[in-house]
């Protein structure tokens, strides 16, 4: 259930029409998804705690937005960047730690190729937010020309877009290959572990029966 509610989080994310209410309800499911994933690792709880951030700033950021509506745009352009700014940091940070307890997780269950990928999207997250952070810095325009700026928008714009389709595909593999322990006690168990790898208690306890099986046989042939 914590890979679905995030999943369906970060898909709200996309928000191309941009609703600010969208970012609200988007942080709120990736707080409660984290919420179900922190006991498993570091990584985890750490996002949990950088969601519960980026929850209070989409508040935020929702009623400078309702203000705007009810009453006169804001016309600080200095606001308007800080504001994107520290919600581009907050976002990489929730990636970085996000995707490391992802990593961990997928390592735990012998998802090899999938941590692998996990921790490829961790590597790019600090590229692809640092350039966010430039297009929206306000004196990009006093030391590069209009079209060099727009450039560096656009290409912002489509990495930011394609960065979080990456982390669609990543979180959906681990809601569709990884059996949550709580999953095995659901009445569609049977299917699910057609579709899915063992639970974490298994996966932990095969590992650990393959480790002293290997030491054993280590043992006699010497």
């Amino acid at each position: 259930m914590g890979f679905g509610l995030l999943l369906a989080g970060y898909f709200l994310l996309l928000d191309v029409a941009y609703f600010l209410i969208t970012d609200v309800i988007a942080a709120s499911l990736i707080a409660l998804a984290l919420s179900k994933l922190s006991y498993l690792n570091r990584g985890f709880k750490a996002a949990l705690i950088t969601s519960f951030v980026f929850l209070v700033f989409s508040v935020v950021e929702f009623g400078f937005g309702a203000y705007e509506m009810l009453s006169s745009p804001i016309k600080d352009a200095t606001l308007i960047s800080g504001i994107a700014i520290l919600k581009n940091v907050i976002l990489c940070t929730l990636s970085l730690t996000m995707f490391e307890g992802m990593r961990e997780v997928s390592d735990e269950v012998g998802l090899a190729s999938h941590a692998k990928k996990c921790r490829t999207a961790a590597y790019l997250a600090l590229p692809i937010y640092t350039l966010a952070i430039v297009a929206e810095t306000p004196s990009l325009f006093d030391w590069t020309t209009p079209y060099v700026a727009t450039i560096i928008g656009v290409t912002s714009m489509l990495a930011t877009l394609t960065y979080l389709i990456f982390t669609l595909t990543a979180i959906f593999g681990c809601y569709a290959k990884i059996c949550m322990p709580e999953e095995k006690n659901m009445s569609s168990v049977t299917k699910n572990k057609e579709k899915k790898s063992e639970s974490f208690a298994d996966a932990y306890r095969r590992q650990r029966e393959e480790r002293q099986a290997t030491k054993a046989q280590r043992k006699k042939s010497q």
